[in-house]
């Protein structure tokens, strides 16, 4: 699926949560090459893998998207009720941990304030939306998808605004257990790209955007952060799991993004890639980017600092991608010690001249999606 329109689609506000903090907080440690990824074994059960915790222990999705939301409103300067915003916030597990935890206390109680959509009706009922409320579940690409599907409903007129992100809190027993029984969980650390790199890490993550209308913004007197160029979505339709090996499904996902944008991969000043920092994922997502931009173009790496947010991924990019198109900055690859692909990426913050950012999400099951933001000047 993809989208193309002439209309003016921009974000006027932004917040988000990780291991590392808010959003300040979170690019500052970032940009220091620093990272929030502790050795721990929140459950006696399992051994201590690498995992980037909010706090000590796990969070819920109520504890962590309710002051978002919140910092979310402040940022945009808007306040609730706002009956006529969209809300789409979508999550790849949303309430596993809370079902695992009833079924080890042999309880139900609560089990109604748990199914999929909960994060979704929870904004809504925070910003008294009377308007579409949507939960995308599409695996580690779902924070992209959402952006896009809040690009969708103002473009077809909908709504003038729209709340969308995506937020995860995967580290819950089944969940570790999972990507463990699949090889693909990190037993030191969180490399991405590294020659030493042996898997990803898990990370609590949460990040929602405020999209509108250049029409709705310029009513409110509110500069734009960026604007939305355009984005491609599709699926290798191969595997339950497992990415299609030689990437051409996700690279015509990238090629359509970019036509979509009216732009040439040289256009590209800044990559956000998904790299996971596991062995395949890594190559092939090397081998897509290669295949398309030239070889000099920047590249950013988050998950060394903040870990895999799954579902949260997308979004969490997309708002970093918000600092470095304001502060002109390239993130270092937190983690990155020895580069076993010859890539554009640093080992610190670099300054560069940024005006178009793509966004990369690759899911299980051959979820691809690509978002392009652009630097709003006037």
């Amino acid at each position: 699926m993809s989208w193309d329109s002439n209309n003016e689609i921009v974000i006027t506000g932004v917040a988000l949560r990780s291991c590392l903090g808010d959003l300040e907080q979170t690019w500052q440690q970032l940009c220091a090459n620093q990272t929030g990824l502790k050795l721990l074994s929140p459950f006696a059960q399992l051994p201590a893998y690498p995992l980037g915790l909010i706090q000590d222990n796990p969070l819920t999705i109520s504890e962590i998207i309710v002051p978002v939301i919140e910092e979310l409103l402040l940022s945009a300067k808007v306040s609730a009720p706002l009956p006529t915003c969209g809300v789409v916030i979508g999550s790849s597990r949303s309430c596993q941990a809370g079902w695992e935890s009833l079924l080890s206390k042999k309880t139900f109680t609560g089990w109604e304030n748990m199914f999929p959509y909960q994060p979704a009706n929870l904004a809504a009922a925070m910003i008294g939306s009377h308007g579409p409320v949507i939960a995308p579940m599409s695996a580690c690409s779902t924070g992209i998808w959402a952006i896009a599907r809040a690009y969708q409903l103002i473009e077809q007129k909908s709504c003038q605004m729209v709340i969308a992100g995506a937020i995860d809190t995967p580290i819950s027993p089944l969940t570790i257990t999972g990507f463990q029984q699949m090889s693909l969980l990190s037993k030191h650390c969180c490399s991405p790209f590294d020659r030493q790199r042996d898997g990803l890490a898990l990370g609590e993550g949460c990040a929602i955007l405020l999209i509108e209308s250049l029409e709705s913004a310029r009513e409110r007197n509110v500069q734009p952060l960026a604007q939305i160029k355009g984005f491609a979505l599709n699926c290798d339709a191969q595997h339950m799991t497992s990415p299609e090996a030689s990437g051409q499904v996700a690279t015509l996902a990238i090629k359509k993004c970019l036509d979509n944008s009216e732009l040439l991969p040289e256009d590209i000043d800044l990559i956000y890639t998904h790299g996971t920092g596991t062995i395949l994922n890594d190559q092939r997502e090397c081998k897509i980017i290669e295949s398309i931009f030239p070889s000099d173009v920047h590249l950013a790496s988050i998950k060394g600092a903040i870990g895999h947010t799954l579902g949260a991924s997308g979004a969490i990019s997309c708002a970093l991608s918000l600092l470095s198109l304001k502060q002109q900055i390239v993130p270092p690859a937190v983690g990155l010690n020895n580069s076993a692909f010859a890539l554009n990426l640093s080992k610190y913050a670099t300054k560069a001249k940024l005006h178009n950012i793509l966004n990369l999400s690759f899911g299980l099951g051959g979820q691809n999606a690509a978002l392009l933001l652009q630097k709003f000047n006037r």
